[in-house]
């Protein structure tokens, strides 16, 4: 067992870097029964700390911390998004594609009405090759995630674009307490290796390999990421520059007919084509400021993110071209740059205010 603790920012002039390595399998550790006499250990944690087991305002906001995170079963990265209370998180397609999200009565499809930031980074984008608003987290690395603070309903103004359902805003660590390092194997080809400290240099990927149940078809998926971030603090301020990295492929079993089924023509994971799947990168660079000043504090953050998905997919088979079948590419590639500055204060009492400006420019190639 590698122990995962929450990171502390510790008021003191600091400076660290972070990185995390990882490649993945389908399996978990046992866990060894611990002696009678030995005591359990108890973690305190200080600050805005909220456990969404029952101390949360109600389910329509609150925060999920690491440890909440680490302690819930995730069979795949979009798991993640889960701890926000009602919201379900499926896939189709292969695992390398954004999955599909339901919340509140929504269909989300793939993020349409959710809008959703890592380290203040959209990871919505508009006017998308596959489908408005779409979300693929599958870039993320869920041991390095501290927070996920979320809200539902379309009442929060900051949030704007894609919030019809609600917002998820995602932040990762930036230090660890000790490494972590996680080796398994699994059935279906899955394998996991994942590793993370916080050092003076230092650079990080993960590798995720799986080729699923699927009869006829392999999903071959080689999936790697990384991230690698160097911070400094001081007692009024803190600020940091994160790099992250990833890149997909995939084959796709799809969707069968249920006649094909019954009739045996397919096996249930069977798949009618086997060339459908894709392949997927995002790569960012993020610089993000905080200063605490007087009865307030001024937060500055700017982005850019190079993204490509090179998607085939096959809904009807041979319904529209019974010759050359119905299997269909869509694409896209383009570049984001954006940032926001934000004056958050308290004029009066308790209420506290926020004013701000954000600026978003998607240059789309393709």
């Amino acid at each position: 067992r590698t122990k995962r603790s929450a990171s502390v920012n510790k008021k003191n002039a600091s400076a660290t870097w972070l990185a995390g390595t990882a490649l993945c399998a389908a399996i978990t550790a046992p866990v060894a029964h611990a002696h009678e006499d030995d005591l359990d250990e108890v973690i305190v944690q200080a600050g805005r700390w909220q456990n969404p087991t029952g101390v949360l305002p109600s389910a329509s906001e609150g925060i999920v911390g690491q440890e909440e995170i680490a302690a819930r079963p995730r069979l795949r990265t979009g798991d993640l998004l889960e701890v926000v209370l009602g919201l379900v998180v499926t896939q189709h397609s292969g695992t390398g594609k954004s999955k599909q999200m339901f919340l509140r009565g929504f269909n989300l499809d793939h993020g349409t009405d959710f809008a959703t930031w890592i380290d203040g980074m959209p990871v919505n984008n508009p006017t998308h090759g596959h489908g408005q608003g779409y979300t693929d987290i599958n870039f993320i690395i869920p041991e390095l995630v501290s927070t996920v603070e979320f809200r539902k309903g379309p009442y929060y103004a900051e949030v704007s674009d894609f919030s019809s359902a609600g917002a998820a805003y995602m932040s990762t660590v930036s230090s660890l307490d000790e490494g972590m390092l996680k080796i398994g194997v699994g059935e279906n080809g899955f394998g996991r290796i994942h590793a993370a400290n916080s050092f003076e240099v230092g650079g990080g990927e993960l590798l995720i390999v799986y080729d699923g149940a699927w009869v006829g078809v392999s999903e071959a998926l080689k999936r790697y990421s990384g991230l690698a971030r160097y911070s400094q603090s001081t007692e009024d301020s803190e600020w940091n520059i994160t790099f992250m990295g990833y890149d997909a492929s995939w084959d796709a079993a799809d969707q069968v007919p249920q006649r094909g089924v019954d009739s045996g023509f397919v096996d249930i994971l069977g798949t009618i084509d086997d060339t459908v799947g894709g392949e997927s990168s995002r790569y960012s660079l993020s610089v993000s400021y905080h200063k605490d000043m007087a009865k307030g504090a001024l937060d500055v953050r700017g982005y850019w993110i190079s993204y490509d998905m090179d998607l085939y997919s096959n809904f009807t088979y041979f319904l529209e071209d019974p010759v050359n079948g119905d299997q269909f590419r869509q694409v896209d590639d383009r570049n984001i740059f954006g940032g926001d500055v934000t004056w958050t204060f308290e004029p009066v009492g308790r209420h506290r205010q926020t004013v701000g400006a954000a600026v978003r420019l998607d240059d789309i190639g393709d």
